[in-house]
């Protein structure tokens, strides 16, 4: 079953969970039987699933990316380290862990008006993405420099076209240069958002 098919299965049993930390405990518990069941004995294949919110710190919202994963190490081109045991993190607190919660907004709208947005990703060979990533981002820079009809984004709507951009050619990478059962990106890309809480 595909795993949004799954994770929709499991929608009830969220719902008295106060906290998006509760979630992913839950959700970590609930993958690791699950996976169990599915492999067996057979060795263990990579899964990371990102679940992303806002939680509130003292008066202030900020955002937190927790990923779920059984890749303890990633390489230039591959999962160096990946077991039959899951562990959780929150992705976005490893990276602004010393910026005061006040700050932290601020902080990525400097970085988004430098076309430098607050990104992060653990997929399978990360040399490749990053230097297509690099690549199209100079590349929309340029464009947003140069075209009348492109500016730079400022709304998550504009920003949720340029991720959606990144992954489709990722996945043409992909279809390019791999046969049907190691195309692990493509076949589209969907881009949802959420709105900072106010």
């Amino acid at each position: 079953m595909p795993i949004h098919q799954w994770l929709a299965t499991l929608t009830e049993e969220f719902k008295s969970k106060t906290s998006l930390k509760d979630i992913v405990n839950e959700l970590r518990s609930k993958v690791q039987i699950q996976r169990n069941k599915d492999e067996g004995n057979n060795p263990a294949q990579p899964l990371i699933i990102h679940i992303g919110g806002f939680e509130k710190k003292g008066s202030h919202w900020i955002p937190q990316v927790w990923y779920i994963r059984n890749v303890y190490k990633l390489g230039l081109f591959g999962y160096l380290d990946f077991r039959k045991e899951f562990d959780c993190d929150d992705a976005f607190c490893e990276e602004f862990e010393n910026i005061h919660p006040s700050e932290i907004r601020k902080v990525l709208k400097v970085k988004a008006k430098q076309f430098k947005p607050f990104w992060f990703h653990q997929g399978i060979d990360l040399f490749t993405f990053n230097v297509l990533e690099e690549s199209i981002k100079s590349s929309f820079r340029l464009l947003c420099e140069k075209h009348p009809d492109h500016d730079i984004p400022t709304t998550i709507e504009e920003w949720s076209k340029h991720v959606r951009m990144q992954v489709l050619m990722y996945g043409a990478y992909y279809e390019a240069f791999y046969s049907n059962d190691q195309q692990y990106v493509g076949g589209g890309a969907d881009v949802m958002s959420l709105p900072w809480p106010e």
